[in-house]
C-alpha cells in the first residue's frame, strides 16, 4: 500500500511538472522535496521525461500538496477545478481562496503558488503547452485574455458547473487514451471550447 501511494505521488508530480509547462521554480535552490532511495528507484522506472514528452495532461480529484509552497513561473497553462476542500494561493502577487466549484485558469507565463489548503483539497485539472494554447486561441482579442489574467478564479454557480466537469472529464478520458492518433486535435478542440 505505501509502494502504490508513493507511485501516486510520484505520478503526480511528473503529472504536475507537465501540467505547468517545463515548471521552473523561481529560487533555484528550493525543491519540491528530498526523494528517499525508494523513490529514485521510481523515478527512473517512471521517467520524468516520458511525461515531459507528452502533449498535454489532464486528470481528476488529484490532490496538489507535492507542489505546495513554492512559487512556481507556468511555460505553459492549466485550467483547475476544485471539488472539495479549500487552498489558499498566490497568482502573480495576488492572493486567492479556492473553494468548492472554484474554476481556475492560468494563462502561460503565470506565477503561481499554493500556500496552504484542507486535507480534504482536490483538485481536477487541464494541462496545456503554450504551443496548443496559441493554436487554440489565436483569433482571440487581446482584452480576453487581460480579463483572464486580471480574473483567474471564478466560482460558478452549482447549477452552472456542469459544462466544467464534463470538460475535465473528456479531456482526462483522451489523456488516457494512448492508442487515440487524434488525441492531440481533440484536446486542442476542448481547449478552446472552454475558451469559447
Amino acid at each position: 500500500k505505501v509502494d502504490c501511494f508513493l507511485h501516486r505521488k510520484l505520478d503526480l508530480v511528473s503529472s504536475v511538472l507537465f501540467i505547468l509547462g517545463t515548471l521552473k521554480p523561481i529560487f533555484s535552490e528550493k525543491v519540491l522535496f528530498l526523494p528517499t532511495k525508494r523513490e529514485e528507484d521510481m523515478k527512473q522506472r517512471d521517467s520524468i521525461l516520458a511525461i515531459m514528452r507528452e502533449p498535454f495532461a489532464a486528470g481528476l480529484d488529484e490532490n496538489l500538496s507535492p507542489i505546495m509552497h513554492h512559487l512556481w513561473k507556468l511555460e505553459g497553462g492549466a485550467i483547475y477545478f476544485c471539488h472539495n476542500g479549500w487552498a489558499h494561493v498566490t497568482i502573480d502577487l495576488k492572493d486567492y481562496e479556492i473553494v468548492p466549484n472554484t474554476q481556475l485558469v492560468l494563462l502561460p507565463g503565470t506565477i503561481i503558488r499554493i500556500n496552504g489548503s484542507s486535507s480534504d483539497f482536490t483538485a481536477s485539472f487541464f494541462g496545456f503547452p503554450k504551443e496548443m494554447f496559441r493554436e487554440a486561441c489565436l483569433r482571440f482579442e487581446p482584452i480576453f485574455f487581460r480579463f483572464i489574467k486580471e480574473q483567474p478564479c471564478y466560482v460558478l454557480p452549482e447549477e452552472n458547473t456542469g459544462a466544467i466537469r464534463g470538460l475535465i472529464r473528456a479531456t482526462t478520458a483522451i489523456y488516457n487514451d494512448r492508442e487515440n492518433r487524434f488525441r492531440n486535435q481533440i484536446a486542442k478542440n476542448h481547449l478552446q471550447s472552454f475558451m469559447l
